[in-house]
């Protein structure tokens, strides 16, 4: 008898704390906010192998609202057209070259922008993207040399340049752009280059 007793509490316990994690996962759908995107999007691994962006293992088209739910449709739309997905940004990296200004205007014709670096974990995420000779980076000092600013008017405050740079190109003194460069340490990869040198782009748009 006692064990039954003890069986039937134990269950009881068991589904208490189902019931918990269920009335939990409701207040979640039924917020508006991305994060309930971000968290069935699982994890940012998937957007650096390009691999389609998961299916809610509870099928999203019924839970969620239509306006976190159109947002779902929109983040597939781009990841299928070759836009990679990290924290609450989309990032697609051109597959010509381009100068610097041209580049800008290229992202600005998906409602992009160069890159810009805002953490140690979106760098590591985006030198995985490059290949060849690197990318441009959203960031300049042409309005001001020394003083680099990225593309959204914020000035430069943590910096991965590589030992020794930037140097504004030694004796020419005109590198005024910055550039990821292919095959140096993630955390050292960053030079001065002049804008008119031809790399590839890598375009960032927030989803936030």
């Amino acid at each position: 008898m006692k064990t039954i007793t003890t069986t039937k509490a134990c269950t009881k316990q068991l589904l208490d704390k189902l019931q918990e994690n269920i009335s939990w996962a409701q207040m979640e759908v039924k917020s508006h906010s991305i994060s309930i995107v971000k968290g069935w999007l699982t994890n940012d691994r998937f957007f650096i192998k390009g691999e389609p962006i998961p299916r809610s293992r509870t099928s999203p088209s019924k839970a969620l609202d239509s306006g976190t739910a159109q947002t779902l449709k929109t983040l597939n739309r781009w990841n299928n057209s070759g836009w990679k997905y990290f924290k609450s940004s989309m990032y697609s990296i051109s597959t010509v070259k381009m100068n610097w200004t041209v580049g800008r205007q290229h992202c600005r014709k998906s409602e992009a922008d160069l890159v810009v670096i805002n953490s140690k974990e979106e760098m590591i995420f985006v030198h995985g993207l490059i290949s060849n000779l690197g990318a441009w980076l959203g960031l300049t000092d042409t309005e001001n040399e020394g003083v680099w600013k990225w593309v959204d008017g914020k000035e430069l405050t943590t910096s991965y340049w590589m030992k020794g740079q930037p140097n504004n190109g030694g004796r020419n003194g005109n590198d005024d752009c910055g550039v990821i460069v292919f095959g140096k340490a993630v955390l050292q990869s960053w030079n001065d280059n002049q804008c008119n040198y031809l790399s590839y782009v890598i375009c960032e748009k927030s989803v936030a």
